[in-house]
């Protein structure tokens, strides 16, 4: 039998079950989750003064990046010559928790991922051209600090959280009630758990890299 076959008799002959857990799911235990790692990323912003628009429920509001990379006179609306966007690989419209714990049907992985725009480097083909003349040295750089590299000028941090010690602070934290609302809810204490410490480390090693990204994108012409 198929496991996909599998998969659907075990659903729907514990579909009670199965619907309970799937509404605690996306009412409580993926709102908790994505709000402490919002909190981690917004905490590291604010503390180093990086800009940043993040949350994990909005698709085009999951990146942070340092000032120095802000375009000038942009101080309205700002534009960048490159971010680091929260992003995955090799998913299949998978949960980002099961992305972080390793758990993605296809393998995939969530992190962050060095994105630049491409039209202040003259398009994507200019970028893509310039891109496989990075030197080994410059990409050597990064694998040191666990990018993988996508190709194309695109460098991917992997993040991994521990499923195991998730459950450890849903136990300590998750005493929450039908009325919760991640809009009035205060994160700071899940988010200063051991279990997201991956979170910061990442975010640590996008400091540690800047210079050199920097050196990357000054190769193309760029100040």
């Amino acid at each position: 039998m198929a496991d996909e076959t599998k998969a659907g008799v075990l659903l729907l002959s514990q579909i009670g079950m199965f619907n309970e857990a799937r509404l605690h799911w996306e009412k409580f235990i993926e709102p908790m989750i994505h709000g402490a790692i919002n909190a981690v990323v917004n905490k590291f912003a604010e503390d180093n003064t990086w800009d940043v628009d993040f949350d994990l429920g909005e698709d085009k509001k999951r990146w942070v990046t340092p000032p120095s990379w802000r375009l000038e006179d942009q101080d309205a609306d700002p534009e960048y010559k490159a971010r680091f966007f929260m992003s995955s690989i090799n998913d299949e419209d998978d949960y980002w928790i099961a992305l972080f714990c390793d758990k993605g049907l296809g393998g995939g992985e969530a992190g962050f991922a060095f994105n630049v725009d491409a039209k202040k480097f003259n398009g994507k083909n200019a970028w893509k051209a310039y891109a496989k003349k990075i030197t080994s040295e410059l990409v050597k750089e990064l694998k040191d600090r666990n990018y993988n590299d996508q190709g194309d000028g695109e460098f991917f941090l992997p993040i991994h959280l521990d499923a195991e010690k998730l459950a450890n602070a849903w136990e300590k934290y998750g005493e929450i009630d039908d009325d919760f609302d991640v809009e009035d809810y205060d994160f700071s204490d899940i988010a200063e758990d051991e279990c997201f410490d991956p979170v910061r480390t990442a975010l640590k090693t996008i400091e540690d890299s800047i210079s050199t990204f920097d050196k990357i994108m000054k190769g193309f012409g760029t100040k």
